[in-house]
């Protein structure tokens, strides 16, 4: 039986085939005989007829303010509060976490003090989910 591949969030958009996708770099694996690198991927999905094509931003200024978002959320993610014991270590604390913004029906996060997240009675403008990842939107 063939490998059946499915997103667990399809972050990519309705034109972003999993097994369409999956095969593809099968195939780009099966035919170097190993493992398939980023930039290898990413030569593979310039063609617009590629499956992996939807996955990419190859539009240089809208990909570098994607890559620019991307590191301010990795930033935040990684930022936690230090520990009041040993000022030099971090706790598991997040100093900023991200949450959706209810009004903007989920197409925009913004980020706010993680040691102040109660829920959704502390904050008026999010939802009552903060988002579980800052890798997203």
């Amino acid at each position: 039986m063939p490998t059946r591949y499915q997103f667990k969030v399809n972050l990519f958009g309705p034109d972003a085939d999993p097994q369409a996708i999956g095969e593809e770099i099968e195939a780009l694996i099966d035919k170097r005989k190993e493992h398939v690198t980023a930039e290898e991927l990413i030569a593979a999905a310039r063609p617009r007829v590629s499956a992996l094509h939807p996955c990419f931003t190859f539009d240089d200024p809208l990909a570098a303010d994607k890559w620019r978002k991307h590191e301010a959320r990795r930033l935040t993610n990684q930022l936690h509060l230090a520990d009041k014991k040993d000022p030099d270590k971090a706790t598991r604390t997040r100093a900023f976490v991200y949450g959706i913004i209810p009004a903007t029906k989920g197409s925009a996060s913004s980020c706010r003090p993680g040691a102040r997240w109660r829920g959704p009675s502390s904050a008026s403008k999010w939802s009552s989910r903060p988002s579980s990842s800052c890798n997203g939107r």
